[in-house]
């Protein structure tokens, strides 16, 4: 396992955390999802003591991390610890989704 750390914007969490989820094929349902969105809520990054909520996704591998808002910002902190093969991967999505907002395509079928 390998140590990462870094940020991403807010409005980056959903895809951020569905991202790493299918990075090790972990199916993220709508429940977890609300404990994670409601939990945020609890996060300061830059409290005494700092307020973090644990996540793991475990699916054919295992990404452990933690996660807070940046009070006051609208950048949300992450820590993580992944498999080392997935390293580049991870920092490469903590590299974008801190600059770059992503959106969900709609995607229509055509027959």
């Amino acid at each position: 396992m390998s140590k990462v750390g870094g940020w991403v914007l807010e409005g980056n969490v959903r895809p951020f955390i569905d991202i790493l989820a299918s990075l090790v094929n972990y199916d993220l349902d709508e429940g977890e999802w609300d404990y994670i969105r409601y939990g945020l809520d609890d996060t300061d990054s830059d409290a005494e003591p700092p307020a973090w909520m644990r996540l793991r996704l475990a699916g054919s591998e295992a990404i452990d991390f933690r996660i807070a808002r940046e009070g006051g910002t609208s950048i949300v902190m992450v820590e993580l610890s992944v498999p080392s093969a997935l390293i580049d991967r991870v920092q490469l999505i903590l590299d974008l989704l801190s600059s770059y907002y992503l959106t969900t395509a709609k995607r229509s079928v055509e027959t």
